[in-house]
């Protein structure tokens, strides 16, 4: 078995086969080796049927995008894993363990969640977007943790987006909090620190200026229930694929510990 320090890996990385992102798998491999990472996780934005979230893969990309992974693990000196991002919905369960994980041998999967059915606009729209996400955070939480819960996700991505929309600091976003954070623990599952979270612009709330997610309060109050928590560069381009300073400055500033993790007969484990 071989492990792993938190600041030689990466395991949250897109590519050009999402429609924001730019580069190939080759260079974001190519970056991640210049940067001196020694583990790199691709987690493309997984596709649906239908296609029916623009901002994912495209199914008919699926192939290639296995394919390219694939033949880079066997190019370059690194280790390399074949994953996704999956915005959870329970009725997708059976697709991401039966076609993502099987059919494709998807070493692991990662899960968020982005959308949420606005009931005004009639229409799926960001969480991270809303300007009145009070009603669907009730929502928000019960996905996350049935996401968690599921056993199919080697982390939890950016558990704290609702507060992107969800401003206050107030009893209910304590224990929207609280809920995410205790379900994690119970089910070992870590939650990432994300460092997109920390390079988009602050946003104002009753409680001051402040990141729009990857916050203070959540994270802090994460290591205090225990969990495991891993720092991601949610990379978008081939520059950013190591650029977590800024977790890395705020898990030093709430004495956290980032996981590294181990790889032992091809399986990756946190």
């Amino acid at each position: 078995m071989a492990s792993f320090k938190s600041e030689k890996i990466n395991l949250h990385t897109h590519t050009c086969f999402c429609d924001h992102a730019t580069g190939t798998v080759t260079d974001y491999v190519r970056s991640a080796m210049e940067a001196g990472l020694e583990v790199l996780g691709f987690t493309e934005h997984a596709p649906v049927a239908g296609d029916p979230i623009s901002c994912n893969m495209f199914v008919r990309d699926l192939p290639a995008y296995v394919k390219a992974v694939n033949e880079a693990k066997k190019d370059f000196p690194i280790h390399i894993f074949l994953a996704g991002e999956c915005d959870f919905e329970p009725i997708l369960a059976n697709y991401y363990r039966d076609e993502l994980l099987g059919r494709y041998a998807f070493d692991y999967l990662t899960c968020s969640v982005h959308l949420y059915f606005d009931h005004d606009a009639r229409r799926m729209c960001f969480a991270s977007q809303s300007k009145d996400f009070t009603r669907y955070l009730r929502d928000y939480v019960a996905r996350y943790c049935c996401a968690l819960e599921s056993g199919l996700f080697l982390f939890g991505c950016h558990a704290d987006l609702f507060r992107a929309s969800y401003l206050p600091w107030n009893e209910d976003a304590k224990a929207a909090s609280r809920d995410i954070i205790q379900c994690a623990a119970e089910k070992g599952v870590p939650l990432e620190i994300n460092a997109r979270g920390l390079e988009r612009d602050k946003v104002q709330t009753p409680d001051g200026l402040r990141y729009r997610y990857s916050t203070d309060e959540f994270f802090a109050m994460a290591a205090e229930n225990g969990v495991k928590i891993i720092l991601s560069s949610d990379a978008h381009d081939p520059a950013k694929v190591n650029d977590t300073a800024k977790c890395r400055e705020m898990s030093l500033r709430l004495g956290i510990g980032p996981c590294g993790c181990t790889i032992e007969d091809g399986r990756i484990r946190i």
